[in-house]
């Protein structure tokens, strides 16, 4: 009997992959959608103008995912912030920049309550 090149790929159902987006999208993004659009944002105001939405959201929401799987501890953030210096695309302004973001934004607790841009250049140091 041959075995099958498919024999332990790990497959998903639809039902599944959608009920992890969920709760990924929840873990990430409590507020709702308008969270990710006002994070966004804030991070074209505080990155550099040569960083595309996709990086910004890249290195934004892989850091945030990693704060909170990690009960939001100072660890993660320097964890993240290893993680981050490992972009190419990233300078050190801009992921002090993002690792504020994600400090600031883990305490928003409404979009009305969400860090301006003058608030995140403030916890990263910048003027």
């Amino acid at each position: 009997m041959a075995i099958s090149w498919l024999e332990g790929w790990p497959f998903k159902s639809k039902e599944q992959q959608d009920k992890e987006q969920q709760e990924f999208s929840a873990r990430v993004f409590p507020l709702g959608e308008g969270q990710r659009e006002k994070a966004l944002a804030v991070l074209r105001q505080v990155a550099s103008p040569k960083l595309r939405d996709s990086e910004l959201l890249f290195a934004f929401i892989s850091t945030k995912d990693r704060y909170v799987q990690n009960d939001c501890s100072p660890e993660a953030l320097e964890k993240a912030r290893v993680q981050l210096n490992r972009l190419r695309w990233m300078k050190k302004p801009d992921t002090d920049m993002v690792l504020a973001l994600v400090r600031l934004d883990s305490l928003a607790e409404s979009l009305e309550d969400y860090p301006s841009a003058d608030a995140v250049r403030a916890a990263a140091g910048v003027s």
